[in-house]
This record gives structure tokens, C-alpha cells and sequence, in this order.
């Protein structure tokens, strides 16, 4: 989550503290990223200063995108 942080400086010395601001920072970045892939949505893009298109991706790739990576990662059974 903190791979492009606006303010470098001061996320590194004010991260979120408790597990609310955790969640709603973890959450923001899910709904960013879940927009730009799964529709043709609009939305401005600070870390490079531009409005990004959305790709619209079919849902079999989004899925594999969030559910396939996780369950590869966390060695999910298949179901």
C-alpha cells in the first residue's frame, strides 16, 4: 500500500496506527485498483498527475487478477 505514498516523508514517519485507518487506506487502494481494471471509469491518478481510462477487463481475468493470485498465493485448495 504504500508503494507510491503521496507524501514519501510522511507516510514513513504518520502510517496508519490502528487497525480502522488500516483497513480504510487497504480498502481505498481496492476500490482504485478494482475500478481501473474492471471498468471503463474515469479517475485521476496522482502519482502521475493524469485521468486514467479504465480497462474494462473480462470478469474471468479480474477474477483471476483478486481470487486466482490470492488462492495461488495463500496455496488455496481448488474448488
Amino acid at each position: 500500500m504504500t508503494q507510491n505514498p503521496a507524501d514519501v516523508p510522511g507516510r514513513a514517519q504518520n502510517p496508519p496506527v490502528d487497525a480502522a485507518g488500516i483497513a480504510a487506506e487497504a480498502d481505498a487502494f481496492w476500490r482504485s485498483d478494482w475500478t481501473y481494471l474492471a471498468t471503463f471509469q474515469v479517475q485521476h491518478i496522482d502519482a502521475i498527475e493524469a485521468d486514467v481510462k479504465g480497462l474494462a477487463l473480462p470478469k474471468p481475468v479480474v477474477d483471476k487478477i483478486y481470487f486466482g493470485n490470492a488462492r495461488r498465493i495463500f496455496a488455496l485448495p481448488r474448488q
